[in-house]
């Protein structure tokens, strides 16, 4: 039981079934964390979940308190959004912005 927290699970690697109250979301997953974006479940706040696998993956799990219940969803990986490959630009003091020495 989730709790009064909702829960975001996602591959590092290999793919899983989330079952979220008898709903069942297949996440293909990658090869590794290295390989590009993985999709994602949001498994909602009191609700009742599990993860499964037939082959060894590993997964993150990220909970946090919510007072409003969303629904369960998938989230496949081409609809996640990513920097990879974007440079990173911060704000300077003196107005303009500055590129990380290590994207430039």
């Amino acid at each position: 039981m989730t709790g009064d927290s909702e829960w975001i699970g996602r591959p590092l690697n290999g793919g899983c079934i989330v079952d979220v109250e008898n709903e069942k979301y297949q996440l293909p997953g990658r090869d590794s964390v290295l390989s590009g974006v993985s999709d994602f479940a949001h498994v909602p706040r009191a609700a009742r979940a599990q993860i499964a696998s037939g082959a060894e993956g590993r997964f993150a799990l990220a909970g946090a308190k919510c007072e409003r219940r969303l629904p369960a969803r998938y989230g496949p990986a081409p609809e996640v959004p990513n920097g990879f490959g974007q440079q990173r630009v911060f704000p300077s003091r003196e107005g303009g912005s500055v590129a990380l020495a290590q994207d430039r």
